[in-house]
């Protein structure tokens, strides 16, 4: 579907939605357009296999064809406005709420774009359902507004973010525990998400925030009803206490790896692979920092983590997933304790190459400054070869970093790169 065809069919929800003069028949000039461009998005979704989709566009199409003939009937403005009154505006507006959903999910080209129309689809599907007579419908749609902000790309993050707690705190006057228990939880949950990335505040704060939600939501999500839910919070507080400021960072980082082996109960890689990799993944990293227990025990739990987590990550599928997981292998080998030394430093200067066949100069600069970097590190640490040539590649691998940790833009990076040089 073409933005202009996602365009059309918001102009006429807007049409259907506010009062207006215009003549009604306008409105069905552009809309047989509309029907057959979602027609043929439905045709070329299920071409792909992504039934789930097509089917859901065919649906809405349908009904939507279903309002059209109802509404040709009117006549007049005075009918229209009336017409707005009764439940068959309830009813596009349930239509436009579903729509934006499928919009908000599709990937399509222009996912910001898809986001935006979305946003103003739920906005004006609030105009049909007041809080005070429909509050359910209501309730549903601050919801939806507050995933589609959280997930927003355009405009500032930081005010993106605001507002979805704003939405979701909204949507908690009606969700309440008792009456809407999955809502209420979900909503917990998913405010909690909003606090853990939340940019204005205090991070200490706004992390305490995030793990107090994510509880909250526990008391309805249990392993034994919810386990899809349940896993994913528990995934949701390791990746918070992993963060946290206040406490004792050693207990913290304890918690953090309690939270992501409860996750990996459910998220199995036979049944959720991709799930089951990001959270191997970040068990990797909580080992690799680790206080408690030994170093030299806690590198070997990080790189089996790690290795776990490639099955899943591969080059292909996932290319910055993947590079993120050689980058700290090639970490955990260069401080590695047990094994021989120099095949360890052989490893991590494997990896750190690695590393450099996704993340460019051009596409992620200062990710390839860091591989740069750590390159530098581990040249100038490396048992085999000539001492010599050893050092001119740590000398070479420094400067090249140096190219973008600039004294102006990265001064903590630049001043450490300078002192390995020196």
């Amino acid at each position: 579907m073409k933005e202009q065809d996602l365009q059309a069919y918001l102009n006429l929800i807007k049409a259907l939605l506010n009062s207006s003069n215009d003549y009604i028949p306008e409105i069905w000039n552009a809309y047989s357009g509309l029907v057959e461009a979602i027609l043929q998005e439905a045709a070329h979704l299920k071409s792909q296999g992504k039934l789930d989709n097509a089917n859901g566009l065919l649906n809405i199409a349908g009904y939507v064809l279903g309002v059209y003939d109802k509404l040709s009937l009117t006549e007049t403005p005075e009918a229209y406005v009336n017409f707005l009154l009764t439940e068959e505006a309830q009813s596009i507006a349930g239509i436009i709420g579903n729509f934006c959903n499928k919009i908000r999910e599709f990937p399509l080209e222009n996912q910001a774009n898809n986001i935006e129309i979305a946003i103003t689809g739920y906005e004006i599907a609030l105009t049909v359902y007041k809080s005070d007579r429909f509050p359910c419908e209501w309730a549903m749609m601050q919801y939806n507004l507050g995933n589609a902000y959280f997930y927003r790309i355009q405009g500032e993050k930081a005010k993106n973010l605001e507002q979805a707690i704003f939405y979701y705190e909204q949507s908690l006057q009606v969700y309440t525990c008792h009456r809407f228990p999955y809502e209420w939880a979900k909503t917990q949950n998913n405010l909690g998400n909003a606090y853990l990335y939340r940019i204005q505040g205090q991070k200490i704060q706004n992390l305490k925030r995030a793990i107090f939600f994510y509880q909250q939501a526990l008391q309805v999500y249990t392993h034994d009803s919810l386990p899809d839910d349940w896993a994913m919070t528990q995934y949701n507080l390791g990746l918070a206490y992993s963060q946290r400021i206040q406490g004792e960072k050693a207990e913290n980082l304890e918690q953090a790896i309690f939270y992501f082996q409860q996750a990996l109960q459910v998220y199995t890689c036979d049944a959720f692979p991709d799930k089951c990799a990001m959270t191997q993944y970040n068990l990797g990293l909580a080992y690799s920092q680790r206080i408690q227990g030994e170093k030299a025990e806690n590198l070997e739990q990080a790189i089996f983590y790690q290795q776990q987590a490639l099955q899943v990550y591969t080059c292909n599928r996932f290319p910055f997933e993947w590079a993120r997981t050689q980058n700290n292998l090639g970490s955990a080998y260069l401080y590695r304790i047990e094994g021989e030394k120099a095949e360890n430093l052989e490893q991590a200067i494997f990896y750190f190459q690695q590393v450099l066949q996704v993340r460019t100069r051009d596409a992620f600069p200062q990710d390839w400054a860091m591989a740069q970097y750590n390159l530098g590190l581990a040249y100038s640490k490396r048992i085999e070869g000539e001492k010599a040539e050893n050092l001119e590649q740590a000398i070479f691998f420094y400067q090249q970093a140096l190219q973008v940790y600039t004294r102006n833009a990265f001064p903590e990076d630049w001043a450490k790169t300078q002192n390995n040089l020196g």
